[in-house]
């Protein structure tokens, strides 16, 4: 919980600077729900105690989750290598890809 606490903290900071409409927290961590839960709880804690208004952005998993990584690095290997010289690494990804789309 105090993990949390520091991290709505934080989410908070940056808001206040780049005046955020959404925050994505993306990883292996954002597969918890209870995480997106507690920070959220925390982050609604901070704006009840404000002496001023302010727009509260959302807090949400990302989209991908753990998998951007690797949907990040099979992108970058499509503009990176030569398709006619594909390594068997970026073939594996790709694969793995066409996996993660078909169970969406």
């Amino acid at each position: 919980s105090q993990f949390c606490k520091e991290v709505a903290t934080q989410i908070f900071n940056v808001h206040i600077i780049f005046d955020c409409e959404k925050v994505a927290i993306g990883g292996g961590i954002s597969a918890q729900p209870l995480l997106i839960e507690l920070i959220n709880k925390h982050f609604d804690n901070i704006f009840d105690h404000l002496g001023f208004d302010v727009y509260k952005p959302e807090i949400v998993p990302c989209h991908y989750r753990n998998d951007a990584n690797l949907i990040g690095a099979s992108a970058y290997s499509n503009i990176s290598i030569d398709k006619k010289r594909q390594c068997s690494f970026h073939k594996a990804l790709s694969f793995f890809i066409d996996i993660i789309n078909k169970i969406s």
